[in-house]
């Protein structure tokens, strides 16, 4: 066998944005999620080459008491060669050496069947939504809504403790680095609800294509928060994911125009539960890091 492994470093992006978009079928490319991944976990990202030529990645991105399994791809001119077990394999070591216990993802139907050999479980689904900029829903449809106990505003860096205290027991892991990155990025794409007494209760990012992640304590701060998302400018196709063990970030979704894409299984490696609460989570930052 002809396969290295090797981590995936920023020289590489381009190499992995066309696996990605060829195992993907995508009409989209990827090196702006691929930077700012690679910014977030500069050592987590993985790249397969078969006689020399980049050939799979994977990113295993660390974040402590658990990490999220994202972009495992192999090109379409190299699979059926075992490169994505051994990427896996490969990865999962490296994650354990490093003495995070637990590692989660949401898996496609093409890639279920290889994680539940690699030891993966069922801990829920994640289902993808989708809405034309053209048809959304605006908060004027919906003028019997009470918003008068939550406001939202733009989020500041002065915010990002606040987040971190509100968002590490719902995730499941500690994501100050993230929040920073994002809020560097969308500074005007950054929204915070907070209740009738100043409390932080929610938070979102709005990024151009995908709306996430969306954490709040209740569903009217969720409402809200999605109400100052979907007021910013959109053109095309935007996505949300969210878990399915949280009811209320669907009908949120389905009452602002969002149509169902797909559901995907949410496994686990390792540990006996999920170490956060997705009940409380209405919308994924991506399938990638989660």
């Amino acid at each position: 066998m002809n396969l290295k492994i090797r981590n995936l470093y920023t020289p590489d992006v381009d190499a992995a944005n066309e696996i990605l978009v060829a195992a993907f079928q995508s009409s989209r490319t990827y090196q702006d999620d691929l930077n700012l991944y690679l910014t977030l976990a500069p050592h987590d990202w993985y790249l397969a080459e078969w006689d020399n030529v980049p050939a799979g990645m994977v990113g295993v991105v660390n974040y402590g008491p658990m990490a999220y399994v994202g972009f495992m791809a192999v090109h379409p001119d190299f699979q059926r060669k075992g490169i994505a077990e051994a990427l896996m394999k490969h990865s999962l070591t490296e994650m354990e050496a490093a003495g995070c216990p637990i590692a989660l993802l949401d898996a496609s139907a093409m890639g279920e069947p290889l994680y539940r050999k690699l030891g993966f479980v069922d801990d829920g689904q994640s289902a993808q939504y989708w809405i034309e900029g053209s048809l959304v829903r605006k908060p004027t449809d919906f003028q019997s809504i009470d918003m008068d106990s939550i406001t939202t505003r733009l989020m500041r860096p002065a915010d990002i403790p606040n987040l971190v205290q509100l968002d590490t027991p719902i995730f499941g892991a500690n994501r100050e680095h993230l929040f920073s990155l994002l809020i560097e990025a969308l500074p005007e794409r950054s929204f915070v609800a907070e209740d009738a007494s100043g409390q932080l209760v929610g938070f979102v990012f709005s990024q151009e294509k995908r709306i996430g992640p969306l954490v709040a304590l209740n569903p009217l701060a969720a409402e809200a928060l999605l109400q100052a998302a979907l007021s910013l400018p959109i053109e095309g196709r935007v996505m949300m994911i969210a878990p399915v063990i949280n009811p209320f970030a669907q009908e949120l979704m389905l009452k602002y125009g969002f149509q169902h894409f797909r559901t995907n299984a949410h496994m686990r490696y390792g540990g006996t539960q999920h170490p956060g609460q997705r009940d409380l989570i209405y919308g994924l930052m991506s399938f990638a890091i989660g």
